[in-house]
């Protein structure tokens, strides 16, 4: 029930018959829906690459357009399939270089899962087999969260996991600021208040900021400026 790639949760749609849903407070109605939704790929996917919605008891469905009812087991005694939610499977589309719909995206996506094998079982369930997921980035381990309830059914330990300040993992990756038209006072609230100056060492690197500036990406502008603070704060009252 967990996405292969970030290893968080996936949350149950309103159509299950029998739903397990995070406590309340925990997720807005925007991540709880993001959080709905998985790509399944592989062998074991009808499509090989298919959009589906978490039904929660062990399987993923689809009720789409055509008059054709897709529902898929998550675990089965070989193992699970390879579900991702819809922007981390963006992330592994890219990094395979199969981002569009053709035969050979389709095959080179399939063939994670015979390189790698298929996602592990039980309380691991989902994990690639083989894959460092604790060594990268900031380093989190999500295992202490999840675990098997009463060896029935593996559930995670959202209280825990909020209580060790992991919330920020739950922000989509694919979510940029927001600038509005005005700069509320709060956002422009820096104690001390930063002074002006006009010696060459503290104004050189915004001079060359400004020139930088004007080489990158409208995106790359807005995560250049979206990493510290200090920038942040540039972004509304300089730039």
């Amino acid at each position: 029930m967990w996405c292969s790639l970030c290893r968080l949760p996936f949350t149950p749609s309103p159509i299950s018959v029998y739903p397990h849903p995070p406590p309340p407070g925990i997720l807005n109605e925007k991540l709880y829906n993001y959080f709905r939704w998985g790509v399944a790929m592989g062998s074991w996917v009808p499509g090989a690459v298919t959009t589906l919605e978490w039904l929660d008891n062990n399987s993923f469905g689809n009720m789409p357009s055509i008059p054709m009812v897709f529902n898929v087991r998550w675990e089965s005694p070989s193992g699970t399939i390879l579900v991702c939610h819809t922007v981390c499977a963006t992330i592994v589309r890219a990094t395979f270089d199969a981002q569009d719909d053709s035969l050979q995206a389709y095959t080179d996506l399939c063939q994670i899962e015979k390189v790698l094998g298929r996602p592990m079982m039980g309380a691991q369930g989902g994990r690639l087999s083989g894959v460092d997921y604790e060594g990268v980035g900031h380093k989190v381990d999500l295992r202490p969260f999840w675990a098997l309830n009463n060896k029935e059914r593996i559930e995670f330990n959202w209280h825990a996991f909020m209580s060790n300040n992991l919330g920020w993992m739950l922000n989509r990756p694919d979510v940029f600021p927001r600038f509005g038209p005005t700069v509320t006072a709060e956002r422009l609230n820096f104690e001390p208040s930063p002074t002006a100056t006009s010696d060459i060492l503290t104004i050189e690197l915004v001079d060359i900021l400004h020139v930088l500036f004007s080489y990158l990406s409208d995106a790359s502008f807005v995560l250049f400026l979206s990493t510290c603070r200090s920038l942040r704060r540039h972004a509304l009252t300089t730039f």
